[in-house]
Formats: structure tokens, sequence, C-alpha cells
């Protein structure tokens, strides 16, 4: 069961909006290493916990506390957007999970960002 408050737990405070940081943003969220996919990391190995009822009860409260990382990133990427020209943003919503970003997409503008390719990969492609 999951309550849900419309307060942040932290504060999200932009004070110049940067809508290529906000891209770059959303692979943190649902990027290769984002926390969307340790979440549900968490929530996956919390189902298949034998034995000690807490190390369940463990996993599942990580998982939702990596649910609240979601929500102030996803803020911050909001905020990030605002004044924004349209072009960004809808190159943002094409792009939810940051892959144009990550290293992982032939065409990212920042391949030496995110958690795609090893090193030499990275290394050749730096700016």
């Amino acid at each position: 069961m999951f309550h849900h408050s419309s307060k942040l737990q932290f504060p999200v405070r932009v004070e110049k909006p940067d809508p290529e940081f906000a891209m770059l943003l959303q692979q943190a969220i649902g990027g290769v290493e984002g926390e969307i996919r340790v979440a549900m990391q968490y929530f996956f190995q919390a189902m298949g916990a034998r034995g000690d009822v807490r190390i369940r009860d463990l996993l599942i409260s990580t998982a939702t506390e990596e649910l609240s990382h979601i929500e102030m990133l996803g803020y911050a990427v909001a905020l990030n957007l605002e004044g924004a020209p349209l072009s960004y943003q809808e190159a943002s919503a094409k792009d939810p999970g940051g892959q144009r970003h990550s290293g992982r997409h032939e065409s990212a503008p920042y391949p030496l960002f995110g958690a795609g390719g090893d090193a030499g990969e990275r290394q050749r492609h730096a700016i």
C-alpha cells in the first residue's frame, strides 16, 4: 500500500531554467541506471524475498523511496523546461528516457554524460 503526499520531500529549486540540463536529467529518471529501473529492481527483489519479513519490508521501503526521487527529478525537469523554446519541450517529450543524451544514441550531443557505453567509447566522443 502506498500513501502519496502532494508535498515534495525536499524543495526543488532552479535558479535559471536550462532545457539542455532538463534533457540530461531525464536520463537519471528513465535511463539505463535511472531511478525507474532501480525502483523496479527493489520491488522485484522484495517480491522474491523469503524468510525474515523485515528484509522484504526494507526492500519495499527502499523502492518507495526511489519513487520519491523520480517525483523530484520530474519536477526539476519541468522547472528546467519553463520558458524553453517549444522545440526543446517537444524533443523532451519524444525522448522521456533521455536516450538521446545517454551516450547510447548515435545522435547524442553529449555522449560523455550518462551511464551508457564503455570508457573507451565515451573517451572517443568526449567534448
